[in-house]
């Protein structure tokens, strides 16, 4: 061999040995910006999960936690429609007041009627933004007067009974020269269907 071969020889290796490391530097690049957006996509993919997870156990805490408020407001809010038995709740908390009631109303229904139907007035309304909630206005009305205080304690009786409700509007007619008051109010009651 001669010394001009090993020369040609020498520099051709050279050149296909630039061009390799070239050609590895190139595809080692293009596959290390691969893996590394695919690093990135699982960590974004990670990241997900271990914020649903954190939502999910901050969900449970809360469920365990709200438990108890939901069992309270399933005892508070009566399950049932029955309106004798709302009368007869409020009749009760009137004569432990000594107050004699006159009359209790509610809004006129077309239930039961042949010309009812589903749309139709219903003695209920939905509660807005609650679901499940419905109110029952009763208007309650007494002819015999009452003093101021014996007023106050039966509107106390029904603040504090297990029935939730809510006065809507009242109205008070004074007596004249004797210091009693006649007495007519609307009460809303609440009820979960």
């Amino acid at each position: 061999m001669n010394s001009k071969r090993l020369y040609y020889t020498c520099s051709g290796l050279l050149v296909l040995l630039s061009i390799g490391s070239i050609a590895s530097a190139y595809f080692g690049y293009n596959t290390l910006v691969a893996k590394s957006k695919t690093l990135t996509g699982l960590k974004v993919t990670s990241s997900s999960f271990e914020e649903q997870e954190r939502s999910l156990i901050k969900a449970k805490s809360d469920i365990s936690e709200y438990r108890q408020l939901q069992q309270v407001a399933e005892s508070i809010v009566p399950q049932e429609k029955d309106q004798a038995r709302t009368v007869r709740e409020l009749v009760a908390l009137a004569e432990a007041s000594n107050i004699k009631i006159s009359g209790l109303s509610f809004p006129t229904s077309t239930l039961g009627s042949e010309k009812s139907t589903t749309t139709g007035p219903t003695q209920l309304k939905k509660v807005e933004g609650i679901p499940g909630l419905s109110q029952l206005e009763i208007t309650v009305s007494s002819d015999t007067a009452a003093r101021f205080e014996t007023i106050i304690d039966f509107l106390a009786r029904l603040e504090n009974n297990r029935r939730t409700s809510a006065i809507s509007s009242i109205s008070i007619t004074p007596e004249q020269d004797s210091g009693l008051l006649k007495f007519n109010f609307s009460v809303q009651v609440y009820i979960k269907q």
